[in-house]
């Protein structure tokens, strides 16, 4: 039941033969509407991976530069990866950040004799989206001294044949190449 209809049937019954009585419930009924369905979405602002317009207070309180132009899953993945990024880095915590940001299976090795760290994207095929924000996340976290590489995966001819497909039914199906790239066969 819509506030209007409760502020109504709260109302004595002679109220309903006056129009400006009508007019003030009415109008009065869609602004408490307005202000229940914002206590409704209120918890969802208290988390990062449902805030909508608390937003820019996460990026504010976490000292991440705003961009409004940046989709809203991008932006959460930022802060959320701010907040798995504290304390000593490990390679879970590099694991985290990443996976924070592509939501995909990702690997984490080390070349302890060339001071290196590599990221591979195992369940993303090219290059993620989003991939400055992610390098960003992760040489804020890194000890100085470690280079980050990072490793892309893409569909080989060898899983294509072993999918049994040919060029001539990926044609057939209207897949374009830029879909082959990010497919999973």
């Amino acid at each position: 039941m819509s506030k209007v209809e409760e502020l109504r049937d709260s109302l004595p019954s002679y109220y309903d033969e006056i129009m400006e009585m009508q007019a003030i419930t009415a109008a009065e009924g869609e602004e408490l509407d307005t202000v229940a369905a914002e206590v409704e979405r209120l918890p969802q602002q208290f988390h990062p991976e449902t805030a909508t317009t608390a937003m820019p207070l996460w990026e504010r309180e976490l000292g991440i530069p705003q961009d409004a132009g940046k989709p809203l899953d991008q932006r959460r993945s930022v802060v959320i990866s701010k907040m798995r990024g504290s304390g000593t880095v490990t390679r879970a915590m590099i694991e985290n950040v990443a996976v924070a940001y592509d939501k995909g299976e990702v690997e984490v090795s080390e070349d302890t004799e060339n001071y290196k760290v590599m990221v591979t994207f195992i369940s993303t095929r090219g290059v993620p989206a989003n991939l400055s924000d992610i390098r960003k996340a992760i040489l804020d976290i890194m000890p100085a001294h470690l280079a980050v590489e990072f490793i892309f995966t893409y569909l080989t001819f060898g899983e294509l044949d072993e999918s049994g497909m040919t060029f001539g039914d990926i044609e057939a199906a209207g897949i374009t190449f830029e879909q082959l790239e990010k497919r999973h066969l």
